[in-house]
Formats: C-alpha cells, sequence, structure tokens
C-alpha cells in the first residue's frame, strides 16, 4: 500500500507556516475588503429613503468604524496565528461545534456571491438598454467569470 502525502497549499487543515504569511498590512487590507460589495448602493438608497442625512452620515461613519475595528482586529489575528477562519473557530468552538459557523460563513458567502452577481447583472441590462431576458444570460456568465477566477 503506497503512502500519500496530501499537500495543502491553501493551508486549510494546518496554520500558515511564517515563509508563507502574508504581512500584517496586506491580512488587513484582505480582511477591510471583505466588505465592499457592489450592491452597498442599493443598501444606501434604501437607508437613505428612511433616515435623514445627518442620522444616515452618523449611521455610517459608525458601521465604517465598527467594521474597520473588527477587520482590523481579526486580520491581526489572522496575521499572527497563521490559521484559518475554519482552524480558529475550532479553536474556540471545538472541532464538531466550529461546524456550525463554517457551515454558516460558506452560506453567507454564496448568498452575498449570488446577490451580488444579481446585482451587477442587473445594473448591466440596465445601463446598456438589454432587452430583461438578457439578465438570463448574464447571470451565468457572470458566475462563471467570478468561478473561473478563484481556481488557480
Amino acid at each position: 500500500m503506497k503512502s500519500s502525502s496530501i499537500h495543502d497549499e491553501d493551508y486549510t487543515l494546518s496554520p500558515v507556516p511564517l515563509s508563507a504569511r502574508l504581512s500584517l498590512i496586506a491580512t488587513v487590507l484582505v480582511w477591510s475588503s471583505l466588505t465592499l460589495d457592489p450592491s452597498a448602493p442599493y443598501l444606501a438608497m434604501w437607508w437613505a429613503s428612511i433616515h435623514t442625512l445627518a442620522s444616515l452620515a452618523i449611521a455610517i461613519l459608525i458601521a465604517n468604524i465598527v467594521l474597520s475595528i473588527f477587520s482590523s482586529i481579526s486580520g491581526y489575528i489572522a496575521s499572527k496565528t497563521g490559521l484559518t477562519y475554519a482552524l480558529s473557530t475550532g479553536n474556540t468552538y471545538g472541532i464538531k461545534g466550529s461546524l456550525v459557523p463554517s457551515l454558516w460563513s460558506g452560506f453567507v458567502a454564496v448568498g452575498w456571491l449570488a446577490f451580488s452577481i444579481g446585482v451587477v447583472a442587473d445594473t448591466l441590462v440596465a445601463t446598456l438598454n438589454l432587452p430583461v431576458q438578457m439578465y438570463y444570460f448574464v447571470v451565468p456568465m457572470l458566475t462563471a467569470i467570478f468561478s473561473i477566477t478563484a481556481f488557480k
């Protein structure tokens, strides 16, 4: 029987070694970018329709400060420990307990990507004055483009 070793280039099962880690700045920027999204203008328009400009500005400022602090702390922890999200939840909740936040994270990521693709497709169809049926062509094309770029 041959023994095979699995090369885990994404370090999903072990901490990232120091030699393979990104710099602190790069890690913080990656974590901070997780809050950027093409659907943000839609959310802003909805909020603007029900809030005053002053309360909207205060809410956006507070939300950005909180998200920046959270993202920076998460990036700092990731940079220092080298642990992936799944591995860090394993330390917090245990191996079986980490299943719930890991599944939830995946569900949210896929759902948010689908929502974002829908927003971008809708915007492209409306901006380019394409027939409404083109939406059903643009969505799979955007999905394929985003999916292909995920592979090395």
